[in-house]
């Protein structure tokens, strides 16, 4: 895996295997199951269902996930859009989960193009 391209990601790799007590195999694996198996697009469905109940739910367990494996920059955005949901605050809700989206996507090509490439 290349790490440096995960540190240009926003990812913090070494806060992450310290997540899981130094297990780098375990975490990287954990890395490659969030780009196949994650509640993104069942909450974009939400938004677009007007499903704000539901929306947060699936962002709050996201925002859980997203912390543990270090994706920093996802779960910061999901940390606001959380509170937001929390708030009951549905102002401008579509744009604020795009943005949260755009951060998703980019974290999954970031995994995806280090999971093939490994640093030399």
């Amino acid at each position: 895996m290349n790490i440096s391209l995960l540190k240009t990601g926003g990812i913090d790799y070494e806060e992450g295997i310290g997540r899981f007590v130094g297990n780098s195999e375990l975490y990287e694996s954990l890395l490659k199951s969030f780009c196949e198996e994650n509640d993104f697009d069942k909450a974009k469905a939400a938004v677009e269902a007007g499903d704000t109940r539901n929306l947060f739910e699936l962002i709050h367990t996201m925002k859980g996930v997203t912390g543990n494996l270090s994706l920093t920059p996802l779960y910061r955005a999901c940390c606001e859009l959380t509170e937001k949901l929390r708030a009951e605050d549905y102002s401008d809700l579509k744009v604020h989960f795009d943005t949260v989206y755009k951060i998703y996507t980019e974290t999954v090509r970031t995994i995806s193009a280090a999971t093939e490439e490994s640093d030399l």
